[in-house]
């Protein structure tokens, strides 16, 4: 997987996020940055995959398996899986 995927995978997620009204508690969308917490990546790691970074960081195997088990999930569960960490990702210092 390259990094381009990965970003387009995470874009899709996002969308998808959007679409099913999956919000913050605050009601606001969900940032970008949650999508590394849901992979369970730093924030800086996480923006070195999908950015525009010098020093970019390339998709390690067990990532891409992660993510293309998640794209295969059904959409309930899918929704199950964001929304499970919505908290964890608010007690986080992502927030």
């Amino acid at each position: 997987m390259t990094n381009n995927e990965l970003n387009s995978c995470v874009e899709s997620w996002q969308a998808f996020a959007t679409l099913h009204n999956i919000t913050l508690p605050n009601g606001k969308k969900l940032p970008k940055k949650f999508w590394g917490y849901f992979l369970g990546y730093s924030n800086s790691a996480f923006k070195k995959m999908v950015g525009n970074e010098k020093d970019i960081r390339r998709v390690k195997a067990y990532t891409a398996k992660h993510v293309k088990l998640i794209c295969n999930l059904e959409h309930d569960a899918f929704i199950r899986e964001i929304q499970s960490n919505i908290p964890g990702y608010m007690l986080d210092s992502y927030a």
